[in-house]
């Protein structure tokens, strides 16, 4: 019980000694209220899922990779036994998130059950080629 005070009290020494700053205060209400970039794609890929009855379980970017992984759970969600025809419900669903994949292989599915693991690259890759003073020759 004693270490549990010790930290107790180094806690609220750390917090009582920094000062509260209102650029901090605007910041935090900006990315809660009005979300922007990754927070933003993050809602409306959870939204998107949400509304298609799956649970999402996780989701994070990877950023090593620029990869985003959803992990999710069929709810009222239809069971679909062909790896294909999820394959290709998962990309409607994303398009209903104003994610528009190119390719088929642009995204990766995997179901099993009643989970199921969702993964695509970020940004998406737009195919235009680099201006001539660009391109590597």
């Amino acid at each position: 019980m004693k270490c549990f005070r010790n930290v107790c009290a180094a806690s609220l020494a750390l917090v009582s000694g920094t000062d509260w700053d209102d650029d901090d205060e605007a910041d935090f209400l900006r990315d809660v209220y009005g979300p922007s970039g990754p927070a933003l794609t993050e809602l409306d890929i959870t939204t998107a899922f949400l509304l298609a009855g799956y649970t999402v379980r996780g989701i994070e970017l990877e950023p090593c990779h620029q990869v985003w992984i959803v992990r999710l759970r069929r709810g009222t969600a239809p069971k679909i036994g062909d790896q294909d025809k999820f394959h290709r419900h998962v990309r409607d669903v994303l398009r209903n998130a104003k994610i528009c994949l190119r390719k088929k292989c642009d995204l990766s599915t995997l179901q099993t059950g009643d989970r199921a693991l969702v993964a695509f690259r970020w940004p998406i890759a737009t195919g235009r080629r680099l201006p001539a003073m660009i391109q590597v020759r």
